[in-house]
C-alpha cells in the first residue's frame, strides 16, 4: 500500500482518475458555461418595436385580443422576412417564421368563423391577403 504525502502532488496520485482535472480543462469549462448561459440570457429578445400595432388593442391593457395578437405577430413576420433577405441560411429563423405564419393564420381563422367584421378590418388594415374568404 502506497503512503500518502501531504499537499497538492498527494491529492493528484491518490485521486481517482475522474476527480482529476486539470486547471486548464477548468479554466475550458468555465468558458464554455459562460458562453452557453448568454446565449440563454438573450433567447426570446427581439429588437421588434410594437409601436403601429396599438390601434388593435381593445383597451390599454389589452394582450390578448385576437386581433392584437395577429397585429404583434404580423410586425415580427415583417422584421424575420426581412432578416431572412439577407441572411438566406439561416434555417432555425426560417423555421421561427414558419411557426409565427401557422400561429398568425389560426388567429385568422378563428377572427373569420366569429367576428367577420373584425376579421376584414384588420387584414385590411395591416395588409394581410385573404385567403379565407375565397374558401366561401
Amino acid at each position: 500500500m502506497r503512503t500518502t504525502a501531504r499537499g497538492l502532488a498527494a491529492t493528484r496520485a491518490t485521486a481517482p482518475a475522474a476527480a482529476r482535472v486539470s486547471a486548464r480543462a477548468l479554466a475550458r469549462r468555465s468558458n464554455t458555461n459562460t458562453r452557453s448561459l448568454v446565449c440563454r440570457g438573450a433567447k426570446g429578445t427581439y429588437n421588434t418595436s410594437y409601436a403601429g400595432t396599438e390601434e388593435y388593442k381593445r383597451h390599454d391593457g389589452d394582450v390578448g385580443s385576437s386581433e392584437y395578437q395577429i397585429a404583434r405577430l404580423s410586425t415580427r413576420i415583417k422584421q424575420l422576412t426581412e432578416h431572412l433577405k439577407t441572411h438566406k441560411t439561416d434555417h432555425a429563423t426560417r423555421r421561427g417564421l414558419m411557426a409565427l405564419l401557422n400561429q398568425r393564420n389560426t388567429l385568422l381563422q378563428y377572427l373569420f368563423k366569429n367576428d367577420r367584421a373584425t376579421y376584414t378590418a384588420t387584414i385590411e388594415g395591416l395588409g394581410i391577403r385573404s385567403r379565407l374568404a375565397d374558401k366561401l
